[in-house]
């Protein structure tokens, strides 16, 4: 991305922060801890549920055995390529044992009273993430984001044999609300798998990006 395109983005954040704050209908990312008190007393939820849930830790944390408190071993990713085929599967099957063991251990570990409060902290997160995105920020985050699909990201040539210059290829999308509408068509996950793949790709991490289909799934439809 350069310098151009990252100062459009920015921009782009900007101006749709004012928009949003101007047209009203959104509130600010600060008084997030406020509606959320508000929604979980709504919901139900006690007041002191975070309090709950950190004293069920650290009972947790004080409780659990020592040999189900620490990884099966210290090996790196090239120390078990190192293995042979046998040690390898043998390890793999010790690491899930181990898995197991921890699993059935906390089955029996949280009184039905815990399990409650837990499974309370699950609906009290559920409920913070959908505000989050009743936020301007976050719905101004999200333009920013489309803003640098919609300039970096480029189409193919059809014939993939064809050389190309990645600064002349021609922009993929149009404008954002073919982002926008693409968002709709697949749902959210597979725009947050292309845009993570972007960042990788700025950062050096994937330069196979602009390889056919590499970006984007086929059933979404083309080549990035």
């Amino acid at each position: 991305m350069t310098g151009a395109d990252k100062g459009a983005a920015n921009r782009a954040y900007s101006t749709k922060l004012k928009e949003l704050f101007n047209d009203g209908g959104w509130f600010a990312r600060a008084l997030l801890p406020t509606y959320l008190e508000r929604q979980a007393v709504e919901a139900g939820l006690p007041t002191n549920l975070r309090a709950k849930v950190l004293a069920i830790q650290e009972r947790l944390m004080k409780s659990i055995p020592a040999e189900l408190d620490k990884p099966y071993d210290r090996l790196t990713d090239e120390e078990v390529q190192l293995l042979s085929p046998e040690e390898r599967q043998a390890r793999d099957e010790a690491i899930m044992a181990l898995g197991k063991q921890r699993f059935e251990w906390l089955q029996s570990f949280y009184t039905e009273e815990e399990r409650r409060t837990l499974a309370q902290m699950d609906q009290m997160e559920n409920l913070e993430q959908h505000l989050i995105t009743q936020t301007a920020e976050y719905q101004a985050e999200k333009h920013q984001v489309h803003t640098e699909l919609l300039r970096c990201c480029r189409r193919l040539p059809e014939d993939p044999d064809q050389e190309y210059d990645t600064k002349t290829l021609p922009p993929y999308f149009e404008n954002i609300e073919q982002i926008e509408e693409l968002e709709e068509t697949v749902g959210t996950e597979p725009m947050v798998q292309l845009y993570a793949k972007w960042r990788l790709f700025k950062m050096g991490y994937d330069p196979d990006y602009f390889r056919p289909n590499r970006a984007l799934q086929p059933s979404v439809g083309g080549n990035l």
